[in-house]
């Protein structure tokens, strides 16, 4: 027969069980919803980025590509350095690096367009002056001009013959292409549109402001090229200078990623370099 302190102890460890069991349960059901949320969300994002610089690709593939090489870094820096921060440092970065590459790929897609604006905005003019109404000459100006401008005249016909009205259509393009030439041509269109003027004149004055700014915007990036250089190098060399140290005297220098106080002084060597970095770009990138 089971006694009674038997059964208190059976019944001690079937409670401690089934609580165990339930919070791991709750935890599960937790991390899959976030996990769910997550993918998403990237799935969203990626793909409304991708759609707008016309990339078609699968987000799904995308994002299984950026778990495997989350899950990537972070068992190559474990096994290397045996050090379980690392390794989370190392796929924290490897996790936003899709992000930072979509990021460069829309910027350097609306510096694009922004050097072919001046040129479509005077095409576009000469069109007009020809006699041509304004629907003939955007369709003209989306079958001359290259991509990536092209592409973006191409959709705003696209969707004016699917019956999008020409104020919708140009917001579409505004908030596809953003960029401070962009919402004075679409301020542009509009006004003729809703009060009439002399469009073409207006066109060839703002492709003329358009040029200008871009011509001052190169002497500013020449200017300020020896500012950028400087920034570079002056986060390069201490960099170099911990290279260097680290093979004279590895042991010395171990202590910088094995204590404490060498992880917050690590910290903040890479704070202040990416502040300082940050800080002389800002300077020199024109408003």
């Amino acid at each position: 027969m089971i006694n009674e302190e038997s059964f208190r102890s059976w019944t001690l460890q079937l409670c401690a069980f089934a609580s165990v069991s339930g919070l791991f349960l709750a935890w599960a059901f937790y991390l899959r919803g976030v996990c769910h949320r997550f993918q998403q969300n990237f799935r969203h994002q990626t793909s409304e980025r991708l759609s707008r610089s016309f990339i078609f690709l699968n987000p799904d593939r995308l994002f299984a590509l950026n778990l495997a090489m989350i899950a990537l870094a972070l068992l190559v820096v474990f096994a290397l350095s045996s050090r379980i921060d690392l390794a989370l440092l190392a796929a924290l970065l490897a996790g936003g690096l899709p992000a930072y590459l979509l990021h460069r790929l829309e910027r350097n897609r609306r510096r694009a367009i922004a050097q072919q604006l001046p040129e479509m905005l005077s095409l576009l003019s000469s069109t007009l002056r020809s006699g041509a109404s304004l629907g003939v000459a955007l369709e003209h100006m989306a079958r001359q001009i290259s991509a990536p401008l092209g592409q973006e005249l191409a959709v705003l016909q696209r969707e004016r013959r699917l019956g999008v009205s020409l104020d919708d259509s140009l917001w579409n393009l505004l908030h596809r292409a953003p960029s401070d030439g962009m919402h004075l041509f679409t301020c542009l269109i509009r006004v003729s549109h809703a009060n009439g003027g002399g469009l073409a004149d207006s066109l060839t004055t703002l492709a003329q402001v358009c040029r200008r700014r871009l011509l001052l915007n190169a002497k500013l990036a020449a200017l300020t090229s020896q500012g950028r250089l400087q920034a570079n190098v002056m986060t390069v060399i201490p960099l170099l200078v911990a290279a260097a140290l680290f093979a004279m005297d590895p042991a010395l220098m171990a202590q910088l990623f094995t204590t404490r106080f060498g992880l917050a002084i690590c910290f903040l060597v890479a704070l202040l370099l990416s502040l300082g970095t940050w800080m002389v770009r800002r300077i020199g990138r024109p408003d």
